[in-house]
């Protein structure tokens, strides 16, 4: 998660610029993807946009998401999309 300096720092972002990317729901309501997004639209006053998920492997687009793979230096990123693919078979 965010430290609160970025989340207020996000939050003004999304109050002038807008939501950029929906937040994911698999059709349970359950959160995929935008943990943080959500939080930074609560703290901005912002009505979060939302897309539900339609795919056959929510698992997959968990791990496939951009806050899990940009924290992680290329090779070990390769390691964990090889883990996700070969599970996902």
């Amino acid at each position: 998660m965010l430290d609160p300096g970025e989340l207020l720092d996000l939050a003004e972002s999304i109050k002038t610029e807008g939501l950029r990317k929906d937040i994911v729901l698999d059709v349970d309501g359950v959160l995929l993807d935008g943990r943080s997004r959500l939080a930074i639209c609560e703290v901005a006053g912002v009505e979060p946009c939302f897309t539900t998920y339609t795919g056959d492997d929510p698992r997959a687009l968990t791990f496939s998401s951009d806050a899990v793979l940009t924290t992680l230096p290329s090779e070990p990123r390769r390691q964990v999309l090889s883990r996700v693919r070969r599970r996902t078979r």
